[in-house]
Parts: structure tokens; C-alpha cells; sequence
């Protein structure tokens, strides 16, 4: 999906999803931007971007940086990113990558544009138990609810969904989990 805002070009991308790639090569080749920025901090871009990814970091490292609950929720997420990604055969990640990679190949200029991930998993951490289990609860079971099958019922292998269901999908995050 791509949206146009003013001197912007955003590419809504997956990051499970071969047809991400595609949308972002269009994007880059159709628009020819002067930046490519990627919704990456420096140390997941560096980890992203390692040719050796055997090495893990440990839980209680992870715990000790960002909080017990901040480490769980990374470890959490670390574990489905890779669970869609063994199931649809694809490198977690791989639009990031490819977004670096054509930039570079086209000479444009790459601008991370995220907070620091250490900055997020430390807030998460200083969250009361209760907002983090009720978000954590909402986010999660609320894809059982029977009212929001439908919307949450689309193909990750087609890409990104559309507007429309994005945006409803964003309602259904903002009434379950809001914070």
C-alpha cells in the first residue's frame, strides 16, 4: 500500500511478506526519492543487517538493559516474527532489507527513523503489571473474539491489507488495547 502525504511517499509494508519487496522496488523506481527512511533504530538495523545471527542475546541480559517485562515482550515478539516468518518462508524483516539494499544500489541516501528500541522496551518495563497484562490480553485474545474475525481475516502472503482494513484493524487496537 502506498499513500501520497504532501512531499511523502509512505509504503505500508509487511514484514513477513514478499510482495512488500515488490511495493517498495515500484516505490523507489516510480517516485525516486532523495531519502529512503526506514522504520529501524541503529542497533536492530545492525542486527537486521549481521551476516551471523547464530548469536542471541540472553534473556537476563536483555532484563537487565530493559526490564524483565520489556525483555519478555521482545523475546515474545522476537518468537512470533520468526514463527510467521518459518510458516510463509520468508526472513523476518526482509522489506527493511530490501528498502536498504535498493536505496543503496540507487544511490539514495538512508535516514532510521525510529526511537531507539531500548527506549520503548524500558517504558513497556515501567508500565504497572496490570496496563501491561491488559494490553498484552487484549492484543492477543482479541483475534478469538468473534466480533473481529472478520476484520482480522486477511492473507499477510498478499501483502500489506488495504486501507480499509488497516484502518479497521487500528480501531479494533484502539478499543482493545488502548493506552
Amino acid at each position: 500500500m502506498i499513500i501520497e502525504v504532501e512531499n511523502f511517499i509512505l509504503v505500508g509494508t509487511a514484514h513477513v511478506a514478499k510482495q512488500s519487496v515488490k511495493d517498495i522496488k515500484n516505490a523507489i523506481t516510480k517516485y525516486e526519492p532523495q531519502v529512503v527512511a526506514i522504520e529501524l533504530d541503529y542497533t536492530r538495523f545492525k542486527s537486521l543487517m549481521a551476516k551471523n545471527k547464530g548469536k542471541n542475546t540472553s534473556f537476563f541480559t536483555m532484563a537487565k538493559e530493559f526490564g524483565f517485562s520489556g525483555a519478555l515482550f521482545a523475546q515474545l515478539a522476537g518468537f512470533v516474527q520468526k514463527k510467521a516468518g518459518k510458516m510463509l518462508n520468508v526472513d523476518p524483516g526482509l522489506d527493511m532489507k530490501a528498502g536498504y539494499k535498493i536505496a543503496r544500489e540507487n544511490k539514495i541516501p538512508v535516514a532510521l527513523i525510529d526511537q531507539d528500541i531500548k527506549v520503548t522496551l524500558n517504558k513497556f518495563s515501567k508500565l504497572k503489571f496490570r496496563k501491561k497484562w491488559s494490553l498484552f490480553s487484549s492484543l492477543f485474545f482479541s483475534g478469538f473474539k468473534k466480533e473481529h474475525r472478520s476484520t482480522l481475516d486477511f492473507d499477510i502472503k498478499k501483502g500489506v491489507p488495504d486501507e480499509q482494513k488497516l484502518n479497521q484493524i487500528l480501531e479494533i487496537v484502539k478499543k482493545e488495547a488502548p493506552i
